[in-house]
């Protein structure tokens, strides 16, 4: 059973987690635990920073450079995937 714990959210976040729950018809706390349980299920060791890129390189078949710090890709235009 859930406990009742308290989370300030500033602004942005609280309208953005309510607006996400009324698009998907749940509830501001269900929105909330799948966002915890989504971010437990990451290592401890997750590097945020660098996410985005290689989330990016992964998705679009691309090769992530964490030397250059970039990923490089052309963009077939018969295929759409890299």
């Amino acid at each position: 059973m859930a406990s009742p714990t308290t989370v300030y959210f500033n602004p942005r976040q609280r309208k953005a987690l309510f607006a996400r729950a009324r698009k998907r018809g749940t509830s501001f706390s269900e929105e909330l635990r799948s966002a915890v349980d989504l971010y437990l299920d990451l290592p401890a060791d997750f590097d945020e920073a660098s996410f985005g890129a290689r989330q990016l390189a992964a998705t679009l078949g691309t090769c992530w450079s964490p030397e250059q710090g970039r990923a490089s890709f052309t963009l077939t235009s018969s295929e759409h995937s890299l």
